[in-house]
């Protein structure tokens, strides 16, 4: 059922699939939005949760990155495993 007010479907749901409709990417158009980058409100990408174990992870040296010109050459040079 829809609400002859604002033509929102009154069914949570159906509200759910409305949003979804007119908020979503399309193939010749991207979708709607503020006209703005919410800066505030993005996620945080490196989160932290209370009580579960950090990893650290090795950052590679550049010694051990192939060149530019050997990932598009179709064999990489060996490397030792450490």
């Amino acid at each position: 059922m829809t609400d002859s007010r604002n033509m929102e479907p009154q069914d949570p749901i159906q509200q759910v699939f409305a949003y979804h409709q007119r908020t979503k990417h399309q193939f010749d158009r991207y979708a709607n939005s503020l006209g703005y980058m919410d800066w505030a409100t993005q996620p945080n990408p490196f989160r932290l949760f209370e009580g579960a174990p950090g990893i650290s992870l090795e950052f590679p040296s550049e010694a051990k990155t192939p060149l530019y010109g050997e990932v598009f050459s179709g064999i990489p040079r060996a490397m030792p495993c450490a």
